[in-house]
């Protein structure tokens, strides 16, 4: 599946930045499955679709947030609550958790980066 029936079927406003992080999150979730990015699809299931993935079947959250994160070298960040975010989503139901709630509670979750402060000890 080509990113752009990807974006429209994970239903992401065509926003640059909401498009890129849906597109990162794509990416995260193939390169943790160890798969080529086309072959993930919105409605593919996490326990069932997924779960035969290396790194899926015993998931970790924290290492997809870090996944995610890379590509914007810091000038994104992400609420800890993505994955809550996600199972909401997903009607509450965590086996019906889907790659689209997951996609679409990433990017809800982000946000630019405020410029870094300088700090005294760099003056």
């Amino acid at each position: 599946m080509c990113d752009g029936e990807f974006l429209m079927r994970c239903k992401i406003p065509d926003e640059p930045l909401k498009a890129q992080v849906a597109l990162a999150a794509r990416r995260a979730i193939a390169q943790l499955g160890t798969v080529p990015t086309e072959t993930i699809r919105p409605d593919d299931r996490f326990a069932h679709d997924l779960v035969q993935l290396p790194f899926w079947d015993s998931l970790d959250w924290l290492g997809y947030i870090i996944e995610v994160e890379q590509p914007f070298e810091g000038k994104v960040v992400f609420d800890s609550s993505v994955i809550d975010e996600a199972v909401k989503l997903a009607g509450g139901r965590p086996l019906e958790l889907r790659v689209k709630h997951v996609v679409r509670a990433t990017v809800l979750a982000a946000s630019y980066r405020p410029e870094k402060a300088v700090l005294y000890e760099d003056i």
